[in-house]
């Protein structure tokens, strides 16, 4: 959108981590917070969304900037924006995402250490981690070098030291 005005959504850290690794010039942010709202972030003035009645389609654009970016998705479309024509995430969001996505998935996930170190809680082995609460378990204790599965099963690469003196 060459030439479109381009604003913030959400009044948060994400907009300096963001101006770090983009040049852009920002005309204000839009924030729901009423409390952030005619204040400034940075030298940039904080408005409510209200303002989007005022600015005609086409002529703006929205990057989003709030860990809270699912609700400022389903908020942006419902007022008959497109995502990629009228806004768009700032990229260091991707990150979060892919973390949010994995905390949504119930699953098991296995881990192995190869450190020398280990004992029954500790260091090198195996670990089981649950994705949806992030308990850890240690199910087998020594200095593992990798997982590979085999059909149905998994084998650990296990180095194992002697002392030949």
């Amino acid at each position: 959108m060459s030439g479109a005005k381009l604003f913030f959504w959400g009044a948060s850290n994400w907009i300096e981590r963001t101006l770090d690794n983009i040049l852009i010039d920002a005309a204000y942010i839009v924030d729901k917070n009423e409390s952030n709202q005619g204040s400034f972030f940075g030298d940039l003035p904080v408005k409510a969304p209200d303002v989007l009645v005022e600015e005609a389609r086409g002529t703006f654009c929205i990057i989003i900037t709030t860990a809270n970016y699912p609700s400022v998705i389903d908020e942006v479309t419902s007022r008959g924006l497109i995502m990629g024509d009228d806004y768009c995430c700032t990229p260091l969001l991707n990150e979060r995402r892919n973390k949010d996505d994995l905390k949504a998935v119930n699953k098991t996930v296995l881990l192995s250490s190869p450190m020398h170190y280990s004992d029954e809680l500790r260091g090198g082995g195996l670990y089981a981690v649950q994705t949806q609460d992030g308990s850890v378990q240690k199910v087998y204790s020594g200095k593992g070098r990798g997982i590979s599965r085999r059909r149905r099963y998994f084998t650990i690469r296990y180095v194992a030291w002697f002392d030949c003196s």
